[in-house]
């Protein structure tokens, strides 16, 4: 009787076959080294100062690994100045509870309005993520390495769902939509590393290299 594979490898496989028409297409026209689909590329979480200036351009990971030019990454406003920045700063410098930062206040608003966020549908999920976050500052206080989400789901292929970092004509980083409070926490805990997935890279980026050495592991990585 033949063995079935496992559903995990079969999810993968699925989604690996999903990124191919963006993997080739990116190959035909900027060579092997050129961006791929959800892809992990390693960042100095302290460089990422901005996000991009519409926070709602290129925010989905349909746009993971696409290569374009033009002026989208001239414009940008600070990162720090986002509602989770802030509340994990205080929660690190200040040890203030989550709920003192007003990170539940702020989370129950966006469930009123979308119905669901960041996996949380009440206010039970809500304290559960953050009790989650908590648990990811301890273990990087303690000397743990920051995981990538390929290590911390077994069906995930890349780094599909990690933090969402595009890159600039210039190598300047823009984070978008996904991992705000995981960006932040590497920054306040002063990480030098971190593993992020690809967003839009400027076609600038590619051909001048600058790309290329965000895929390269830190001496130190281990994921």
């Amino acid at each position: 009787m033949q063995r079935v594979p496992p559903v995990p490898y079969l999810v993968r496989l699925r989604d690996e076959l999903r990124c191919l028409p963006r993997d080739l297409a990116n190959v035909i026209r900027f060579g092997t080294t050129a961006p791929r689909k959800h892809q992990t590329i390693y960042i100095d979480p302290r460089a990422v100062v901005y996000v991009l200036d519409n926070p709602n351009r290129f925010k989905s990971a349909y746009f993971s690994g696409l290569v374009l030019g033009g002026d989208w990454d001239r414009e940008g406003t600070l990162f720090a100045d986002l509602w989770p920045a802030k509340c994990v700063r205080s929660r690190i410098r200040e040890g203030k509870s989550w709920e003192e930062t007003g990170a539940y206040e702020k989370m129950m608003e966006n469930l009123t309005v979308w119905g669901k966020a960041d996996g949380c549908r009440n206010l039970a999920d809500v304290i559960a993520r953050y009790e989650r976050l908590d648990s990811l500052i301890q273990r990087l206080n303690q000397g743990g390495e920051f995981l990538s989400w390929r290590q911390l789901k077994a069906t995930n292929i890349r780094e599909r769902g990690g933090v969402f970092v595009h890159i600039g004509r210039n190598g300047q980083l823009f984070h978008s939509e996904k991992g705000n409070h995981r960006l932040a926490i590497a920054q306040e805990l002063g990480l030098n590393w971190m593993p992020a997935q690809v967003g839009v890279v400027h076609r600038q980026a590619v051909e001048n290299g600058l790309f290329q050495r965000l895929t390269l592991k830190p001496a130190a990585c281990q994921c």
